[in-house]
């Protein structure tokens, strides 16, 4: 029943299956379809929307704990990496060559578009996706690591010895680490979320059929009998109204 709100299906599916089960009431619903199996088949599909609900919050904490590591990760990362950057620009900043070879030669890349007088070239800042972030950083550190013997001296001097620069690449790793989780901490979660909703609206589509079947078949009782059975089975008002 669409109109309900989930609290209220759960609270309607529990009284149905649980007050279903009592002598007076299944002397009427048995017959529509709703005798002790037909109601545990209601019971079962409220039991596994509550687990898949119980999963769905479980891994939204893991999903907001693996995103605040992620981050932290790569603020970590990224203020050694600007550091490192700035040193190196400031040190070899005359040094094309040194500059490309640690990937800061540019802030841009040149791509070739159309226009109506045929093909430019124009600057497009560099992505900053993480996927190419870890590749910038990787190259900066990695290549940093392996300059010779007279650069890396000025490097260590400048404050960047090579234990400096082996545990930036730490904290680079380890923010691919975290984003790898982070991503798997995402698709988990919006998996059971899908598993949530898909058990929600299988309860719900349950209930909308046997309240139906059922206050039908209530209907055609006796009016002596209806209000007490109606009240019983979860609802207000009156069987008639």
């Amino acid at each position: 029943m669409p109109g309900l709100s989930q609290a209220r299906l759960e609270y309607q599916v529990e009284t149905l299956v649980t007050n279903g089960m009592q002598p007076q009431a299944q002397a009427v619903i048995a017959g529509v379809g709703y005798d002790p199996a037909g109601l545990q088949g209601g019971a079962a599909l409220l039991t596994a929307m509550r687990q898949n609900r119980a999963r769905r919050q479980e891994l939204l904490a893991e999903r907001k704990k693996a995103t605040i590591a992620e981050r932290q990760a790569c603020g970590a990362a990224n203020q050694k990496v600007v550091s490192l950057s700035e040193t190196a620009r400031t040190l070899f900043g005359n040094d094309a060559t040194v500059l490309t070879t640690l990937g800061l030669q540019t802030r841009y890349r040149m791509v070739e578009t159309e226009d109506g007088a045929g093909q430019v070239r124009r600057a497009v800042r560099l992505s900053r996706s993480t996927a190419e972030r870890l590749k910038r950083w990787r190259l900066l550190v990695d290549n940093a690591q392996a300059l010779d013997e007279e650069l890396a001296a000025m490097l260590g001097a400048a404050g960047w010895p090579a234990e400096r620069l082996a545990a930036a690449g730490e904290l680079v790793q380890a923010y691919a680490t975290a984003d790898i989780a982070q991503q798997a901490a995402v698709q988990a979660y919006q998996i059971a979320s899908t598993q949530f909703k898909t058990s929600l609206e299988a309860l719900r589509v349950w209930y909308s059929l046997a309240s139906r079947l059922i206050k039908i078949a209530i209907r055609d009782l006796d009016p002596a009998g209806q209000d007490q059975l109606w009240e019983l089975l979860g609802w207000t008002g009156s069987p008639t109204g």
